[in-house]
């Protein structure tokens, strides 16, 4: 139908990685993403002690430590650490599953701007809070089905256009406001768009 985000359901995106993760796609939502990373994925700030992984090499810069750090399930990651040993700062997160994260970290979660690719070939581009897509961004599916505009708490929340695989938008087009998912008025929003893609693009330049 067209108008309706969907996407297969990926609840299982990262559930043995995560502390917490739900990703539920119903088919009358438009996209739907909630995670979060907890503190139990951490690592120490030096290599003197190392818990339940292997620490690489390691140098200080200022303030942040940038060290390679894998966990026990295979996780990696390269990158900033803060002095109470979270991820902070510019790092690569890879997941066994093939699922990786470029970019912003805040307090060991994703935070700032950055790109996250998931197992299915979808992947985000654009801001983030708390371990959690908000702020302005595009999300692509595997078949090039996207949105570009504003999300709040993992969910499309805002101004925005959703752009099928064959490139048109719809009939009528879909942009507009969307409140939960859900495209609440159509309106034109080539602003919001334009800032959306220029945000992508820094978060690509971010994670280069």
């Amino acid at each position: 139908m067209r108008g309706i985000f969907l996407l297969h359901d990926s609840s299982s995106f990262l559930k043995k990685r995560l502390s917490w993760a739900h990703r539920v796609f119903p088919q009358s939502t438009m996209l739907t993403v909630n995670y979060r990373l907890r503190h139990e994925y951490t690592a120490p700030v030096s290599c003197d002690v190392v818990h339940t992984g292997f620490c690489g090499v390691s140098q200080r810069v200022m303030d942040l430590q940038i060290e390679e750090y894998k966990y026990h399930d295979g996780t990696v990651y390269n990158g900033q650490w803060n002095e109470h040993g979270h991820r902070h700062g510019i790092g690569y997160l890879a997941f066994p599953d093939t699922s990786k994260y470029w970019g912003q970290f805040e307090d060991g979660m994703f935070g700032g701007l950055g790109i996250l690719t998931f197992q299915d070939g979808s992947r985000y581009e654009g801001e983030f809070k708390k371990g959690k897509f908000h702020g302005l961004g595009i999300f692509t599916r595997k078949d090039k089905m996207a949105f570009e505009g504003e999300f709040r708490e993992g969910k499309i929340w805002g101004l925005g256009l959703v752009t099928f695989p064959d490139g048109s938008h719809g009939l009528p087009r879909n942009e507009g406001y969307f409140e939960g998912n859900h495209i609440i008025r159509r309106e034109k929003c080539a602003m919001v768009v334009h800032q959306a893609r220029i945000t992508a693009n820094r978060a690509k330049k971010i994670a280069a």
